[in-house]
């Protein structure tokens, strides 16, 4: 059985939390075991996902992420692959200065 989600995260054969559920832990395990060298975007979570049957947009992929506090590809490039770059700020340096 494959899995088709809309734009709302819904899909009409199946009650909505299982179908957001399903989703969140295949972009759960997706980014779990991701090359570290070449992260996976937003863009490329859905066709991976396609391959287990699983139909989502990249704004699905975006809405779902950004809720459990992954960050985006740059985001975990720029920290090491730490999946909870949301929570580091961005615009701050990564040093404090020694003015």
């Amino acid at each position: 059985m494959s899995l088709q989600f809309d734009s709302f995260g819904r899909n009409l054969n199946l009650h909505e939390p299982l179908v957001a559920r399903t989703l969140r832990n295949e972009i759960q395990d997706l980014i779990d075991h991701e090359n570290k060298q070449k992260l996976l975007s937003d863009e490329a979570i859905p066709a991976a996902s396609q391959e287990k049957g699983i139909f989502c947009a990249g704004r699905n992929v975006a809405k779902y992420r950004y809720r459990m506090n992954l960050g985006d590809a740059l985001q975990r490039e720029k920290y090491g692959g730490d999946k909870s770059a949301l929570s580091l700020p961005l615009d701050q340096p990564d040093q404090p200065s020694s003015e």
